[in-house]
């Protein structure tokens, strides 16, 4: 289909028209514009809550769930105009493409927003280093971005006046048909001229540039940031990073501190990972670095109870209450995740085994059944709930009662090398241990079965 203009007509001069924006697509445009704005200052106080008091993915994903939705709402409208859009005639000709029929600047302004808001996303969605944790993407960003952006000057176009469809030079005055002044290109009729002709601007290229080389900055001195960054901030600016923010915390501690200043941190990340789940992802850092005061006399012994009885609670018995003689009996101990500091502060877990107590009936039942060894050092914390729950396993020949016990043990050792982690269970809790722990616990569990006929 030829491109037909309403002001062109073949031996009259071309006159100057007005730009054909498409209005309709430039108010949904600005309305997006201004909806991003919206979104985009929104998503930087979130941002920066996150940052501070560093929520779970819990808290993180339903909420950046639903701020994505939210700021997705005023595209729809667009997108829907968009559809109806192509299936007008002449839509796929050279002359209308969608982008081109708004203003450049809707179409970089939306742009920006856009980007902005993404980099600010992914900033609170991360769960990584706390406020450095978005320098690399910002910097891939600005580096694409950049590059993209100086290919504007080649590619951007916006509605204008009436020109050569080949060099983009305005035929305002000129009688078709007639030549092109500029390339010498015949123009017979409209369909050799355009009226959305290439912007001709000079700072596509240079803010292209200072942006990729911004970029490529950001990339490659991304790890040296800790170094330099967090070299200017105060003492005690830094040390409230610290707890969230591992490159924080790595700038700090690298620095000398007072016995009162490495007591107060060690308080402070206790205090702040005390609860069911314990130390999170993001604390990775810091548990290592607590870690080298493992059985020095540094963390108190109720320091300790604090950071390891937590598992200690959540270890107990699952299985069935109830069975009938003849079926096959299976319980087993379970627990759900825990946190620790650190690798080192990982507790060794002992079993004695299972052992069935006979009541109405099955005094004579068999003891001590399943097995008598160690754990593996990550059960229950990270394996309990795929392969390493230790389990027992039973055939009742008789109705009755049944109570199945076990007992164990978890116990942290000090830093020495070849330490040997043994329990001896025919002595007291205080002889058990081959090498004397630095915090243990004894846990007694009991799980009941009523054996029906």
């Amino acid at each position: 289909m030829k491109y037909v203009h309403p002001d062109i007509v073949v031996g009259e001069p071309v006159p100057e028209v007005e730009p054909r924006v498409d209005q309709e697509l430039l108010r949904l445009m600005k309305r997006s514009i201004r909806w991003s704005r919206v979104c985009l200052v929104c998503a930087i106080v979130l941002f920066v809550v996150f940052a501070i008091f560093r929520p779970g993915w819990g808290v993180r994903i339903p909420v950046g769930g639903l701020f994505l939705v939210i700021w997705l709402v005023p595209l729809r409208r667009l997108g829907k105009y968009w559809k109806v859009k192509k299936k007008e005639p002449g839509f796929e000709a050279s002359h209308a493409p969608m982008n081109w029929s708004l203003p450049i600047w809707a179409n970089i302004e939306y742009t920006a927003y856009a980007v902005s808001f993404g980099l600010v996303f992914q900033g609170f969605m991360s769960a990584g280093d706390g406020f450095t944790s978005i320098f690399v993407f910002l910097g891939m960003m600005m580096f694409i971005g950049g590059i993209c952006f100086s290919m504007l000057s080649r590619f951007a176009r916006e509605p204008g006046q009436v020109c050569c469809v080949d060099c983009e030079y305005p035929l305002a005055g000129l009688t078709i048909p007639c030549g092109c002044p500029e390339c010498g290109r015949m123009v017979y009729d409209a369909s050799w001229t355009t009226d959305h002709p290439r912007v001709r601007s000079g700072w596509f290229v240079p803010v292209g540039v200072a942006a990729a080389v911004l970029g490529t900055l950001l990339l490659v001195g991304g790890g040296l940031w800790p170094l330099y960054g967090y070299g200017f901030l105060p003492r005690g600016a830094l040390t409230k990073l610290a707890m969230t923010d591992s490159r924080a915390f790595n700038r700090l501690v690298a620095q000398p501190m007072s016995s009162e200043e490495t007591n107060a941190m060690i308080e402070a990340l206790i205090a702040r990972n005390e609860g069911v789940d314990g130390w999170g992802v993001d604390m990775t850092m810091q548990g290592l670095w607590l870690d080298q005061f493992l059985g020095t006399g540094v963390i108190s012994q109720e320091q300790y109870d604090r950071i390891l009885d937590r598992g200690v609670e959540l270890i107990h018995f699952e299985g069935t209450a109830t069975a009938r003689v003849g079926e096959l009996v299976r319980v087993e101990l379970a627990s759900e995740r825990v946190g620790y500091p650190g690798v080192k502060f990982k507790p060794w877990y002992f079993s004695r085994g299972f052992e069935v107590v006979g009541v109405s009936g099955f005094e004579d039942a068999l003891t001590r059944a399943g097995f008598i060894t160690k754990f593996y050092r990550d059960w229950p914390a990270e394996y309990g709930a795929n392969f390493a729950n230790p389990s027992f396993e039973y055939t009742p020949t008789e109705s009755g009662e049944l109570v199945i016990r076990v007992r164990i043990v978890l116990a942290v050792f000090p830093l020495v090398r070849h330490t040997k982690m043994n329990v001896d269970w025919e002595v007291d809790e205080e002889a058990m241990f081959e090498t004397a722990p630095i915090w243990y616990r004894v846990i007694d569990l009991e799980h009941e079965i009523e054996v029906l006929p």
